[in-house]
C-alpha cells in the first residue's frame, strides 16, 4: 500500500468532509423549501415531522454510504472502529501504515532513547551529588584536621608550667617529713626524752647536745658567737682587743677553723624569712649526727670544719620555745599520787607548746630543701640539677646572673634541690614577672585556655597553703583563749573553795 503523508491525508479527509457537508445540506434546504411552499400559511407539526424524519434517513443513508458499520465503540482495538464505508479506508490507511508502522515504532524508539537517555541522566547526576559529597567530606576532614592541629598543638609556653611542677610533689613531702621531724625534736626536748636534745649538756666527747644552758652556749661560742657584740671596744696594748665585749668568749675569728654564722640563732628574719632555701634535708642518704640514736641533728661541729646543715633553726627553736628545759622528774617522785598534778601540768604545758611550735615548724619546713639528687627514689642523679637549671633559666629571663640566683635560691652552697617554698613562689609569682609570658599569650586560643587552667591549678594549691595557714592560727588563737581560760578558772576556783570554805 501506497504511503501517504500525514498532511494529505488531513486534506483529503477536509475535501470529503465538505462535499458531504455540501450535499445534507442542500437536501435540507429542499426540505426546507417545501415547508415553505405557501408564503400565506404555516407548515403544519405533520410536515414539520415528516421533513425531519427525511433528513434524519438521508444523513444515515449518506453516513453508510461514508462510512459504513462500525465495530463495538468500548473495544480497546483501534480496528474495532473502522467502518467499511468509504472513510474506512482512509481509517485503515491512518491505523495500519501511520500509527503502527510509523508512529508506535517511532515512539518505543524514543521511549528507549528517552529512557537511556534518563538512565545516563541519572548516573552523571548521581556521580555529580557523590563528588559533591566527597568535596564536602573531604573539605569538613581538612577543616577538622585543621582545627584538631590548632587545638592539640600545645606551645614552649604551655609546657613552662609543667616542667617547673615536676619536682614540687617531692619537695612538699619533704616539707611534711621535715615538719614532723622538727615536731619530734621539740617534743623529746621538753619531754626530756633519753638521748634527746635536752637529757644531758654533754654527750661522751662532743660538745652542744644543747638542751640545757651549758651546751647551748657552747653552741653557740662555736657557732654563732660575734666578738663585736656587748660594746666591744677595739685593740689596745694596755686593754687587748680580746678582752672587751664578747672578744673573750668568742676569740679571733680570722684564726678560726670552722666559719661563723654571727647570730644566726636569734636572726628569725634572716635564718628564716628571707631565706628561700635552707640547708635541712631529712632525707638526704647521710643524717647528721644527732647523739646515740642518730634521729635529730645535734648543734655540734663536724669533722669537715663546717656547722652542720639547720643548727642555727634548732638553736632558734630552742631559744623561742621552752627555753628553759623543766627538771626531770624522777620514778621516785611520780610514784606518788599526790604529786601526779605537777606531772601532768608538765605534760599539758608541753601540749601547748606543741601548737605554738607547729607554726614555726610549718614555715621551716616549707623552705627547706625539696628534692635530693643523691637518692635514687628522686629518678635517678642529676634530676634536681636539671629542676634547678629549668628554673634558673626562668630567672635568667628576669635579668639575674648566676651568683644572684644561687643567693636568691638559697643555693650558694653548690646543693641545688630547691625548696617548696622557693618552687611555689617561682610558679605562683615570678613566672608571671617575665616579659616572654605575655608575648605568649598571642598564642592559639586553646593553648591560652590551657595556660588559664594551669594557674588556676597554681591557685588552687595556694588556696590549699593559705587554709592549712588559717587552720594553724585557728589552733593558736584557741590556745591563746584556753590559757586566759586557765586563769579565769582558777579564779573561779579560788572564789568556790572560798564559798566551800563558808
Amino acid at each position: 500500500m501506497i504511503r501517504i503523508s500525514l498532511p494529505i491525508l488531513a486534506l483529503l479527509f477536509m475535501l470529503s468532509f465538505f462535499t458531504t457537508s455540501g450535499i445534507v445540506t442542500n437536501k435540507a434546504e429542499a426540505f426546507v423549501c417545501s415547508c415553505n411552499c405557501c408564503d400565506c400559511c404555516l407548515c403544519s407539526p405533520i410536515q414539520h415531522m415528516t421533513s425531519s424524519a427525511a433528513v434524519q434517513v438521508a444523513n444515515q443513508r449518506l453516513r453508510m454510504q461514508i462510512f459504513g458499520n462500525v465495530g463495538s465503540p468500548g473495544s480497546a482495538s483501534l480496528w474495532s472502529n473502522v467502518g467499511n464505508g468509504a472513510i474506512g479506508d482512509y481509517q485503515a490507511f491512518l491505523i495500519g501504515d501511520i500509527l503502527e508502522d510509523e508512529v508506535f515504532p517511532a515512539l518505543r524508539r524514543m521511549t528507549t532513547e528517552l529512557t537511556s537517555a534518563g538512565i545516563n541522566h541519572a548516573g552523571i547526576i548521581g556521580r555529580l551529588i557523590d563528588a559533591q559529597t566527597q568535596i564536602d567530606t573531604q573539605r569538613v576532614h581538612a577543616s577538622l584536621a585543621a582545627q584538631a592541629h590548632k587545638d592539640y598543638h600545645p606551645s614552649a609556653s604551655v609546657c613552662v608550667f609543667g616542667t617547673a611542677t615536676k619536682a614540687l610533689t617531692m619537695a612538699e613531702e619533704n616539707t611534711k617529713l621535715t615538719q614532723s621531724v622538727l615536731s619530734r625534736y621539740q617534743l623529746n626536748r621538753l619531754t626530756n626524752n633519753a638521748d634527746s636534745a635536752a637529757s644531758q649538756g654533754y654527750h661522751e666527747e662532743k660538745v652542744g647536745l644543747a638542751g640545757s644552758a651549758t651546751g647551748r652556749l657552747e653552741t653557740f661560742i662555736r657557732n654563732f658567737c660575734n666578738p663585736n657584740d656587748m660594746n666591744r671596744l677595739q685593740s689596745t696594748e694596755a686593754i687587748g682587743g680580746n678582752f672587751t665585749g664578747l672578744g673573750l668568749m668568742c676569740g679571733d675569728l680570722e684564726n678560726r677553723d670552722t666559719p661563723i654564722l654571727v647570730n644566726k640563732d636569734i636572726d628569725f628574719t634572716g635564718s628564716i624569712m628571707s631565706r628561700r632555701t635552707i640547708d635541712l634535708d631529712f632525707m638526704a642518704t647521710e643524717l647528721p649526727e644527732s647523739g646515740a640514736d642518730s634521729s635529730f641533728p645535734s648543734a655540734i661541729v663536724e669533722e669537715e670544719g663546717k656547722p652542720n646543715a639547720g643548727i642555727e633553726v634548732f638553736q632558734m627553736s630552742s631559744y623561742l620555745f621552752g627555753h628553759e628545759v623543766d627538771n626531770k622528774i624522777t620514778a621516785e617522785t611520780l610514784s606518788d599520787p599526790s604529786k601526779a598534778r605537777e606531772f601532768l601540768d608538765k605534760r599539758s604545758w608541753i601540749a601547748k607548746r606543741s601548737v605554738a611550735t607547729n607554726s614555726f615548724n610549718a614555715i621551716v619546713a616549707l623552705k627547706t630543701r625539696g628534692s635530693s639528687s643523691e637518692i635514687d627514689g628522686y629518678d635517678g642523679p642529676g634530676y634536681a640539677d636539671a629542676n634547678y637549671e629549668y628554673i634558673a633559666n626562668l630567672l635568667v629571663e628576669l635579668g639575674l646572673e648566676d651568683e644572684d640566683i644561687a643567693k636568691y635560691l638559697g643555693t650558694e652552697d653548690g646543693n641545688k634541690a630547691i625548696s617548696y617554698f622557693a618552687q611555689m613562689e617561682i610558679l605562683a609569682k615570678k613566672i608571671y614577672q617575665r616579659p616572654s609570658f605575655y608575648v605568649d599569650l598571642y598564642d592559639k586560643p586553646e593553648n591560652v585556655k590551657r595556660k588559664i587552667v594551669a594557674m588556676q591549678a597554681i591557685g588552687l594549691m595556694l588556696d590549699r597553703e593559705i587554709q592549712e595557714s588559717h587552720a594553724r592560727s585557728e589552733a593558736l588563737l584557741a590556745q591563746l583563749l584556753e590559757i586566759r581560760n586557765t586563769r579565769l578558772q582558777k579564779e573561779l576556783n579560788t572564789k568556790i573553795d572560798g564559798i566551800t570554805g563558808q
